[in-house]
């Protein structure tokens, strides 16, 4: 009984960490994030061509170069190719980019408390996507939890 209610509260915490990384992407990159992503994307590039590490990312040579800028900032697709290839997951990236280390902890009551803040007054068309999201991630941990 008390190993089920714990799995329970896993499958919880990972919907809400889920559901904070898609409410992340709605809301602006400070400029200390967008520098910290354009360093690191720099980082991971290493000795390669912009058009090198594009191809081998996915993604066009711009869109390479205009992260670098940090003219744009890449949609949860890109982000995820990006973490993957840092070794990160996309939830540690974001708390990277937040400049949250792993080390220190994060007060999950105010990550929370902003989550719901930025559902409330999501646009319809925006919480439409995110329900969807997270409807597609219960699924996923019902399927393999079984």
């Amino acid at each position: 009984m008390c190993q089920y209610r714990i799995s329970q509260i896993q499958i919880c915490v990972n919907v809400v960490k889920h559901i904070y990384v898609y409410v992340y992407l709605w809301i602006p990159m400070n400029h200390s994030s967008k520098l910290k992503l354009a360093n690191l994307v720099k980082q991971l590039r290493g000795n390669q061509t912009q058009k090198e590490f594009a191809k081998r990312l996915g993604v066009t040579h711009g869109a390479i170069q205009s992260w670098e800028n940090g003219e744009v900032t890449p949609g949860s697709g890109n982000l995820s190719k990006i973490a993957s290839e840092g070794g990160y997951t996309l939830t540690e990236l974001m708390d990277y980019l937040e400049g949250n280390s792993k080390d220190s902890q994060r007060d999950s009551n105010i990550s929370v408390e902003r989550l719901v803040a930025e559902v409330r007054y999501m646009p319809a068309k925006d919480l439409a996507l995110l329900g969807r999201a997270v409807s597609d991630r219960l699924y996923a941990i019902a399927e393999s939890v079984g």
